[in-house]
């Protein structure tokens, strides 16, 4: 059993940097090197329900959109159908050069108006974990008893993203004779903003001796909050900016597909009388 378990913690940490497994993972390995198993499992699970939930509302707030972009879609192609099966001037403008570069330029808007809706909705339903799991993976090292250095270095072996990038820059210079506090002063810029509290309590837990467990719990859930926020924050301006592809790409297509079609349809069947 034991011989399982130190395969299982070598296997984690020994995955790449760039591939770097999740929170839940994550907190197996610290699980298996004798940090608290319970803290380990409950941050993960925190961290896997906030992203269900993102995602959820996030779905939800890209429906009304989507549902608009189907109706959008299909009524101009029912259209164009029902006029090339009846009309024969209709089906005369499909073909001309006129028809076919409608055709063409609103097939291309309808591509181009649900890929832009696409990337908007998972752009908003990204959520940005790099810095509240640091927190916790640090925060379930401390758990076990070690120290903030040597539970920021442990921490920083499979840290993904930037602040990954940046703890390990601090790891290697710390393993170069640097001591820990000057590292992570001369480098706290480089792990973004959000990240400042992690590493003035860090700073402040060396400097002097405050309790480490208590304020990385309390930064932990600083850390969750901010990331709700943020998340909401991009969820709340989502519907706004759906309204552009919406308007910029799908009622355009629409108007060549559908109106212009139609239009250029009946005119040779309008007689206007001049005086």
């Amino acid at each position: 059993m034991l011989g399982a378990v130190i395969r299982l913690n070598d296997s984690l940490n020994d995955a790449s940097p760039d591939a770097a497994p999740d929170l839940a993972l994550r907190a197996i390995a610290v699980a298996s090197e004798g940090g608290d198993a319970v803290h380990a499992v409950e941050a993960a699970a925190r961290t896997l329900r906030v992203t269900a939930a993102i995602t959820a509302e996030s779905t939800t707030a890209v429906a009304h959109t989507k549902a608009s972009i189907n109706v959008l879609t299909w009524v101009p192609l029912a259209l164009a159908t029902w006029l090339i099966a009846r009309d024969e001037r209709a089906r005369a403008f499909f073909v001309s050069t006129a028809g076919i570069a409608c055709l063409l330029i609103g097939v291309s808007l309808h591509w181009v108006g649900r890929r832009w809706v696409q990337r908007l909705a998972v752009s908003a339903a990204r959520v940005n974990s790099d810095v509240p799991d640091f927190v916790d993976v640090v925060s379930v090292y401390l758990r076990s008893g070690q120290p903030p250095a040597l539970a920021f270095l442990h921490a920083s072996d499979t840290a993904p993203g930037t602040v990954g990038v940046a703890a390990r820059a601090v790891a290697e210079r710390i393993h170069n004779g640097e001591r820990f506090v000057d590292v992570l002063t001369s480098s706290r810029s480089e792990f973004g903003l959000h990240a400042q509290p992690m590493i003035d309590a860090l700073i402040d837990t060396e400097r002097d001796g405050l309790a480490p467990r208590e304020l990385f719990d309390r930064l932990a859930t600083d850390a969750h909050a901010q990331r709700r926020r943020d998340a909401d924050m991009r969820i709340r301006a989502l519907p706004v900016r759906l309204t552009l592809p919406l308007v910029g790409c799908i009622l355009p297509a629409y108007v060549l597909l559908a109106v212009v079609p139609l239009l250029a349809s009946q005119l040779s069947s309008v007689n206007l009388d001049l005086p």
